[in-house]
């Protein structure tokens, strides 16, 4: 019985490692494609923004259905992160349909905002990702 728990135990660890695995994965995938459009400002068009938007939207959907694996802390963060991600991303595309790329201090803060979450908030939230499998490797 000893040995079925400890089985048991080691195929969860494993796939939550494969999980967060999965995450930093999808996580570089964002940074890379929202830093391309947000470093764009908006160019690359509709294609760019809806690659950006459906590898979040992707990201989300992956998190929300393997968020059972994951601690409550990196659970808040993710969500957290999702929103920071894609509340930028939303604000160059309406902006840039509807002032024709007219210049203004509130689309000069969202395109802040977009290089933020690409070029900080993306990577620290990779860094907790992977201090959270290292965490599985060491057995903690």
């Amino acid at each position: 019985m000893a040995l079925e728990h400890r089985v048991r135990f080691s195929n969860l660890h494993e796939k939550r490692a494969l999980v967060i695995a999965d995450l930093d994965r999808q996580a570089y995938e964002i940074e890379v494609n929202s830093l391309k459009y947000a470093s764009n400002v908006g160019e690359g068009g509709v294609e760019q923004y809806a690659k950006t938007m459906q590898l979040v939207e992707d990201f989300n959907a992956f998190y929300e259905s393997n968020r059972i694996y994951l601690s409550e802390e990196m659970e808040g963060s993710l969500f957290g992160f999702i929103q920071t991600v894609r509340e930028p991303l939303v604000a160059i595309k309406v902006w840039g349909e509807s002032n024709a790329r007219k210049e203004s201090d509130h689309s000069k803060v969202k395109i802040f905002e977009a290089f933020e979450a690409a070029t900080d908030n993306i990577p620290k939230m990779r860094t907790k990702l992977i201090k959270e499998f290292r965490t599985i490797l060491e057995g903690k």
